[in-house]
């Protein structure tokens, strides 16, 4: 009696688990992806950095986790049969037309071999060894210098396989022998192994064991009993259809063809079965614990390592989607439709009841009783169900309820125009207050909270007194909704984008939460935590705001769109538009450490040089996929940032291609990290790069540019020189006294334009350029290209501004300044700027006292060199006084260089007196701390 009753316990624990794991969610990327361009899939190959791959009938391809990228390949077909990564870790991949191809630098490459071979190939990694085989021939590969030798021809390959340390074939000879080959010794050994001649073999290991698995008889052998000849040993398996593949998963083969996958111990005994109407053509786990197949039709097949199950109303829905939802706390869950109907669920024995209104209305709202023995609904009338019959008890006419509540034995009515407040069946009160958008009763404080769609209202119930709720950091025509209380404090929505925390009196309001986008339509308070509601997700959120993770397709949430949530008997149940997700427990985050790869896309402007990416200065566009790898989407958000200086910007979709445009001149790094909901980041990816410059940055480019403005500017002067000359010759023949002022002036500009000046500032323009300062040596041009132009411009005009004059002084003092070690500081000071706009003085009558101070002012070390240029406005005229805090000069010297200036200064001066609009006087002052020149210019009264 006894072993009966083992056997029985046995059998319900085994179909109990059955039943779960085929109920359990699994996802397909049959027509959510068109990169995928084909249902059809034949193997998927995950790397060791994690980075997964999937070859089908559209092509080979890189998965995330969500989207499928497709790499471009160059061969005779286009669908790919399988991938591997070599013993060192480079991606290789075959085609069914014996394409063979190998990843360099994120592309693929053809291999050369594949014109010689023209049949189907397979990928072989046995230890360190990697091989690619045909039904006749055995190819190695040398992973380093990527040639591939032919080792052998037999007449039919059976498999290749690994014993004790080696790599063997298994094949059959001419004469129909089954034999083994050592591939190191090349060693032949005939066995007596009793299959057929053409039965394929697959090699099936893990870290414990190896097998040879004959997939047309159905058995397998372990490779010691098979090396020994043990054939007693042998495994069989009852799998009904024709199989594709078998591997071994935790100790179990599993085996996966035209009747799903099945999963056998290792005495050849079922254990379980998934995906019964799926086609399979390979099947694995992940590095994550994911199961996930190809098929024939449905594409990739994600089965998320979960605990969870769904139930589905479809066949009670048709084409209904639930709106509304409420649970009895004990065993019942009422769901109401956009189309008139009540459905029951009971959550013990999975029964449905449908109850049909016979309206295509929507059920607005719904309420239990303080009872619970009957549900109010609102579906073009207030319905009262009676919850013991589960049949209508009364109908009620009202206008359109958006909302209900129960407070106090009060049942809050939510309308268009404000709200209705029912005892029995009498009208209590009604306040026009707008359409209420939601409700929250507390009974132990008499009130009820309103919002609605003009403002936050608040209910006394004894008082029956209605007041407005002002929210000072909010806006009232915002949407308020979803109104909760927990632990003393009130949360709801804002504009669905952002939750509140504030105090009953609202004097403390909170922002504790900011989606995204503005698609938040609801949430709940369940064990302390906000279950926030969003397109394709669910947050869990801490009271302070902090995210514990998130739930979407990938982690076993059955529909896009959440409504509503609650907990029964410790699962967590999430209501969707046409079903119901159910966990036994909530998926842990992922605590692997992500990592980061990328690869360019066929539309980068950028390209790989040995170390680096390489890209000319015009158009310069960085576009790549990024290889989120180890953290698969299955496993919660991942945020990736990237900086290309000091700050971290997060990436909004890193999954899309990312482009960067624009990337400065030189050499640089792009930095990525990636950080999973967990708070675990990755290492930071580096990726340098160099934007070549264009040719006008050159270091050639710009010294030709400078030997030309060189050679221009002697050009200029000569030329300008001449002209001069010659205006100077016609206007002496015109009048002595003229021709006399223009001598003067004309020698005043000479001393002012100085050749060595010329030179000088040339010579430090040449300087930088060789020292690799271009971008200063581009400024100095500039500015010695102004300063000339402007010299010959106002060269030829008597008079210019006191602004234009200032502002020559300026850029000649910013070009002595490019060549002196402790640069000049040149200030301006004006007592009535106004007044000076239009006034006018002699041209250039200032250069030659700022050019002595550059020049022997400051000839020996001074603190701070500094030249002082003031004008002040007096009763009739103006003064300009311009000192410096140099080492001063003797005035009365007669040979040195100053007094060579200011005798041209003073000649020029005098030479203005017949001809100039002022009286203009000169005074010098100077000793060891510094010289001060004062020009006055009396307005002449005529």
């Amino acid at each position: 009696m006894k072993p009966l009753i083992a056997v029985i316990s046995i059998l319900l624990l085994f179909f109990d688990g059955f039943s779960q794991l085929s109920d359990i969610q699994y996802i397909t990327f049959k027509e959510d992806n068109s990169a995928l361009q084909s249902s059809v899939c034949y193997n998927w190959n995950q790397a060791p950095n994690g980075a997964m791959y999937v070859s089908g009938n559209g092509g080979f391809l890189r998965f995330d986790g969500l989207n499928f990228t497709p790499y471009p390949t160059h061969g005779r077909g286009k669908a790919m049969s399988s991938s591997m990564n070599d013993p060192l870790g480079r991606l290789w991949c075959n085609s069914f037309h014996g394409d063979i191809y190998y990843a360099e630098n994120d592309s693929l490459i053809r291999h050369p071999i594949s014109d010689s071979i023209r049949t189907i190939t397979y990928l072989v990694k046995i230890g360190t060894h990697f091989y690619i085989r045909t039904d006749q021939r055995v190819y190695e590969v040398n992973q380093k210098s990527l040639e591939i030798k032919r080792i052998g021809t037999y007449s039919l390959i059976h498999s290749v396989f690994e014993h004790q340390g080696s790599p063997f074939i298994l094949f059959s000879n001419s004469k129909g022998e089954i034999q083994t080959q050592n591939l190191e010794t090349l060693d032949i050994s005939t066995s007596s192994f009793p299959i057929k001649k053409d039965i394929p073999c697959r090699y099936v290991y893990d870290d414990h064991d190896a097998f040879l698995f004959f997939e047309q008889q159905r058995f397998a052998i372990t490779i010691s009993n098979f090396m020994q000849e043990k054939f007693d040993q042998i495994i069989h398996f009852d799998y009904p259809e024709k199989i594709n593949y078998c591997t071994l998963i935790d100790g179990e083969f599993v085996i996966c063809g035209m009747n799903g996958v099945e999963f056998y111990n290792q005495s050849g005994v079922s254990t379980r079965k998934l995906l019964s109407d799926v086609q399979l053509t390979h099947f694995g786990k992940d590095q994550e614990g994911n199961y996930i197949g190809t098929s024939m039709t449905e594409g990739l097949i994600i089965i998320p390592d979960l605990q969870t199950f769904k139930t589905d109303f479809e066949d009670y829905l048709e084409h209904d989607n639930i709106i509304r939802s409420e649970f009895d706390g004990e065993r019942f869950l009422y769901l109401g439709t956009n189309a008139g109907k009540i459905l029951r669920y009971d959550l013990i024995t999975q029964e449905i009841k449908v109850l049909q209104l016979g309206l295509r209305s929507e059920v607005l709202s719904m309420q239990f009783s303080s009872d619970k023995s009957q549900l109010y609904f609102y579906c073009d009338a207030l319905f009262t169900l009676d919850l013991a019959t589960f049949t209508i008890k009364r109908k009620l006419p009202v206008s359109s309820i958006k909302q209900m509540a129960l407070c106090n034995k009060t049942l809050i009515l939510g309308t268009r125009k404000g709200i209705i407040l029912k005892q029995t069946d009498e009208n209590v009160q009604l306040d026009t207050l707008g359409w209420t958008i939601s409700l929250l009763p507390l009974p132990e404080m008499d009130i009820c909270f309103i919002s609605t769609k003009n403002g936050l209202f608040k209910y006394h119930f004894q008082k029956k007194k209605i007041e407005r709720v002002l929210l000072p950091a909010l806006n009232h025509e915002r949407t308020i909704s979803h109104l909760n209380w927990h632990n003393g404090s009130i949360y709801f929505i804002y504009d669905n984008q952002e939750v509140y925390r504030c105090s009953i009196d609202f004097s403390q309001i909170t922002n504790i939460y900011h989606h995204k986008t503005n698609d938040l339509n609801g949430f709940q308070i369940i064990q302390n935590r906000l279950q926030l509601f969003s397109k394709g997700s669910v947050t869990y959120l801490q009271s302070n705001g902090i995210i514990e993770r998130k739930l979407s397709l990938l982690d076993g949430l059955n529909g896009q769109h959440t409504s509503n949530a609650f907990i029964f008997e410790g699962r967590t149940y999430y209501i969707h538009r046409k079903s119901l997700s159910i966990y036994n427990a909530i998926p842990r985050m992922n605590t692997a450490l992500p990592e980061l790869g990328f690869h360019l896309s066929p539309q980068s402007t950028f390209h790989y040089t040995t170390n680096q990416l390489q890209s000319e200065y015009e158009d310069n566009n960085l576009i790549f996929h990024l290889d989120i790898r180890r953290a698969l989407r299955s496993r919660g958000e991942l945020m990736v940032y990237y900086r290309l200086k000091d700050t971290w910007k997060k990436l909004e979709n890193p999954y899309d291609e990312v482009h960067i445009e624009r990337l400065p001149i030189g050499h640089g790094m792009i930095q990525l990290k990636a950080i999973t909901a967990a708070g675990i980041t990755s290492p930071v990816l580096e990726i340098p790069f160099y934007i070549k410059p264009p040719f006008y940055l050159t270091s050639w480019f710009i010294a030709l540019i400078a030997v030309i403005i060189i050679l221009l500017v002697l050009a200029i002067i000569r030329w300008r020189v001449r002209s001069v000359r010659k205006k100077t010759l016609a206007r002496l023949q015109k009048q002595k006294l003229e021709s006399r002022a223009l001598h003067a002036e004309l020698t005043a500009i000479r001393s002012q334009m100085n050749p060595h000046f010329i030179f000088n500032v040339l010579t430090a323009i040449q300087a930088k350029v060789i020292q690799g300062k271009v971008s200063e040596a581009y400024s100095n041009i500039g500015d010695f290209a102004i300063l000339i132009r402007n010299v010959l411009e106002k060269s030829g005009k008597e008079y210019i501004t006191i602004e234009d004059e200032i502002a020559l002084m300026k850029n000649y003092v910013e070009l002595e300044n490019s060549r002196l070690i402790e640069k000049i500081q040149f200030t301006v000071k004006m007592d009535d700027a106004d007044y000076f706009d239009d006034m006018l003085i002699p041209t250039l009558i200032t250069q030659p006292i700022i050019e002595n101070a550059i020049k022997h002012a400051f000839n020996t070390e001074v603190d701070e060199p500094t030249i002082e240029l003031k004008a002040f406005r007096n009763t009739d005229g103006f003064t300009i006084i311009i000192s410096d805090n140099g080492s001063g000069f003797n005035t009365k010297q007669k040979e040195n260089h100053h007094s060579f200036a200011l005798s041209a200064l003073r000649k020029r001066i005098e030479a203005l007196r017949h001809t100039s609009p002022y009286i203009i006087t000169l005074e010098i002052k100077s000793d060891t701390t510094g010289t001060e020149v004062k020009f006055t210019f009396k307005i002449k009264t005529t």
